[in-house]
């Protein structure tokens, strides 16, 4: 069956047709799609990635207060001044000395987020042995690894992820489930974020028609049928879920916030308008380039302006104006923003009034669920500090932020961090606390498991999660022949057999599959149940 085949049997399911997918009928087949039934709070989180490509300057973003001298030794001509026109943001005067930092005088919304405290600022991250290749670095950040790693980097940590918590759901839309796992805008080149040895399609890039969905942010309904057109030419890949991104864009709509008017205001404008209109996308990510600042940095004489300002300004108020929106519009609660880039930028300027290739960098946590303030004591340095932070100064490592977003936000088990190879980044002291302890996803949320074990049409399976036996007991002791499939998400049959039982139990050998949701029909000649079962090794 093709795509767009899938496609139409979908939506003809969805007005009271079943259609049958490896002989169950798709109605059947769907209530069981919602993979956190008790857990309606987590289960509607959305993460908002920001990546700032080509290396954003840390330390012209957050400028250390205590020491400022030493700042200002090593950068005479791009040095955000301390007094006067153009000076930076004082962010907090409360805080201990190593935490006083200033922002950029451009991030003028950062300053209103943090004070309204829904931003968290994580001074010094970066990962052991830094690599300092745009290319490799972004990559190793993308699947998890750090410098010592020279191997090819084949999957993502949330490839890994979204591909173990929905095994067969990706590029495979059902009913209940039709939106893409990830979505990605701004940039056309597919993310190793996202990629997965053998899960494919996890990631649905808008790169390629966003500009005709930017222009159409703003017209009413009448005037989507050209946009809808539009799209329908393009690739083949895209035809499980271009119809459904059309529909969400379509019903969801925006507050009166004013946006930017910048491709990053616009790829955030058309989050906010997604998530409204009813899309559970897990993770959208949005990209803004430009800021490998080898030259020219700053504005000569006026260091508060030029192509570094303006970038930071754009993020500043694109998320300030995307977090506004939300709040309006009544999803705030269910998303969280995180920024990162592939690297920092040198310590010391350069000749031509920028800087080259560093490594630590700040990161931006954005959201009413965010733990706001301050984390980590500035980088310190010297005028011996010529070119690079000594890697002792390294605060925090990239993987423990996006570890404790998947677990405490999104709400990911303990098998599925270790799936996810982030389980060591949420262990003992590496456990960084970033969301509020309120906000945290619930531990039995986490699990994706339940403790019930009653009969169900004269028919119990346990225990849930399974690790290496699903057990079947039938109510009435006797013999039986006993058909039973398991089934990925997105219908395709993983293990089918017929097996001869006789006693009242059958035991399913399931180490060979891998973790994540399934489904389990069984039948017999009196008895017939699909259930949802989870593995988890």
């Amino acid at each position: 069956m093709n795509r767009k085949d899938f496609l139409k049997l979908v939506s003809l399911a969805g007005v009271g047709t079943p259609f049958y997918l490896n002989g169950m009928p798709s109605r059947f087949m769907n209530q069981f799609l919602d993979l956190q039934m008790n857990c309606d709070t987590v289960n509607d989180r959305v993460l908002v990635i920001l990546r700032l490509a080509g290396a954003n300057d840390g330390l012209n973003t957050v400028i250390p207060v205590s020491q400022y001298s030493t700042y200002a030794a090593l950068r005479p001509n791009i040095k955000i001044n301390s007094s006067g026109t153009g000076s930076y943001i004082p962010l907090d005067s409360t805080v201990s000395s190593g935490k006083l930092v200033g922002l950029n005088p451009s991030m003028t919304g950062f300053k209103d987020l943090y004070d309204s405290g829904k931003l968290l600022l994580m001074n010094g991250v970066g990962y052991p042995n830094p690599n300092y290749s745009h290319f490799r670095s972004e990559n190793l950040m993308f699947s998890g690894k750090d410098g010592s790693t020279s191997a090819d980097l084949l999957d993502g940590m949330f490839g890994r992820y979204l591909g173990a918590l929905y095994p067969g759901l990706a590029g495979n839309p059902t009913t209940l489930s039709p939106d893409p796992l990830a979505i990605q805008m701004g940039n056309l080149n597919p993310c190793l974020f996202y990629e997965h040895t053998t899960e494919k399609n996890i990631e649905y890039n808008l790169s390629g028609f966003q500009n005709q969905m930017f222009t159409n942010l703003n017209l009413l309904n009448s005037e989507y049928q050209d946009l809808l057109t539009y799209i329908k030419g393009v690739a083949t890949s895209m035809d499980a879920y271009y119809n459904r991104v059309m529909s969400v864009f379509n019903t969801g709509v925006n507050s009166t916030t004013t946006y930017p008017n910048s491709s990053l205001g616009k790829q955030l404008k058309t989050v906010a308008r997604m998530i409204q209109g009813g899309s559970k996308t897990k993770i959208f990510q949005v990209n803004i380039s430009g800021f490998d600042t080898h030259v020219s940095q700053v504005q000569t004489g006026s260091t508060h302006l030029g192509t570094h300002a303006n970038l930071l300004g754009d993020i500043s108020n694109s998320i300030a104006a995307f977090q506004a929106d939300i709040q309006q519009l009544g999803i705030a609660n269910k998303i969280m923003t995180v920024t990162f880039s592939e690297f920092g930028r040198q310590v010391r300027e350069n000749g031509s009034t920028g800087t080259d290739h560093g490594d630590l960098a700040p990161f931006f946590v954005i959201g009413n669920g965010a733990a706001a303030g301050i984390l980590g004591d500035h980088p310190v340095f010297t005028n011996a500090t010529s070119y690079y932070y000594n890697q002792n100064q390294r605060r925090y490592d990239y993987r423990q932020i996006f570890a404790s977003l998947l677990q405490d936000w999104l709400g990911a088990s303990t098998s599925l961090m270790v799936t996810s190879e982030l389980d060591y980044y949420v262990t003992g002291a590496q456990k960084v606390n970033i969301i509020k302890d309120a906000q945290k996803a619930d531990v039995v949320c986490a699990t994706l498991g339940t403790n019930e074990t009653g009969a169900e049409n004269g028919i119990k399976v346990y225990p849930v999660p399974a690790n290496q036996y699903v057990y079947v007991e039938f109510e009435n002791r006797r013999q039986t022949d006993v058909n039973y499939q398991i089934l990925d998400m997105s219908g395709r049959i993983i293990i089918q057999k017929s097996e001869h039982v006789v006693s009242n139990r059958l035991e399913i050998n399931v180490l060979s599959i891998s973790e994540g949701t399934y489904m389990l029909r069984i039948k017999s000649s009196s008895d017939e149940l699909t259930k949802k079962i989870i593995i988890s090794h």
